[in-house]
C-alpha cells in the first residue's frame, strides 16, 4: 500500500496544470453565462410581474432594498445584481483565458491581475448567493423556482 503512494506523482506539470486550469475556467463560464441567462428571465418575469407575492408587491416583508430605486420598483435592483455578476465573472474568466490560451495576447497576462480577480470572484458570488437567498421569501413558484437555480449556481461558482 505504501509503496502505491511512493509512486503517486507529487505535482503536476505544467502543461497538465494548464489543462486542468482551462477546463476549470470554461466551467466557471458556463455557470456564469447560464447565471445570466437566469437573470435576465427572472427580469422579464419580474416586470411581467409573474411569480411577485401579492402581499409584498415591493420587494418584501422587511422592505429590504427599499429607497434604492426612487421611481418604480425597489426590488428590482436586488434582482439585476446578478446579471451584473454574471458579466463580471465572464470579462475576469475571459481574460484569463485570452491571455493564457495565445501568444497573441500574452503579453496583456500577469500573475497578480489573476490573481486579484480570482480572490474578488469568491466574496461577490457569496453576496449574490446572500442577496438571492433574501429574495426566496417574497415570490411565488416561477420566480421562486428561478432564485433557486441562481442560488445553486451562485454556491457552486463561489
Amino acid at each position: 500500500m505504501l509503496e502505491k503512494l511512493a509512486t503517486l506523482p507529487t505535482r503536476l506539470s505544467h502543461r497538465q496544470e494548464l489543462r486542468w486550469l482551462h477546463r476549470l475556467h470554461i466551467i466557471q463560464l458556463v455557470g456564469a453565462t447560464f447565471v445570466f441567462i437566469m437573470a435576465i428571465v427572472r427580469i422579464g418575469l419580474r416586470t411581467n410581474r409573474i411569480g411577485i407575492n401579492p402581499a409584498h408587491p415591493g420587494g418584501g416583508a422587511s422592505g429590504w432594498g427599499a429607497g434604492v430605486v426612487s421611481k418604480g420598483d425597489s426590488a428590482l435592483c436586488q434582482i439585476t445584481s446578478a446579471d451584473g455578476q454574471a458579466v463580471k465573472s465572464i470579462i475576469f474568466v475571459g481574460y484569463q483565458l485570452v491571455t493564457d490560451a495565445g501568444q497573441r495576447f500574452e503579453r496583456f497576462g500577469s500573475l497578480k491581475t489573476n490573481m486579484v480577480m480570482n480572490v474578488l470572484e469568491v466574496p461577490f458570488w457569496f453576496a449574490l448567493l446572500a442577496i438571492t437567498a433574501g429574495n426566496l421569501g417574497t415570490c411565488v413558484t416561477p420566480m421562486c423556482a428561478i432564485n433557486g437555480i441562481i442560488l445553486g449556481c451562485s454556491l457552486i461558482l463561489a
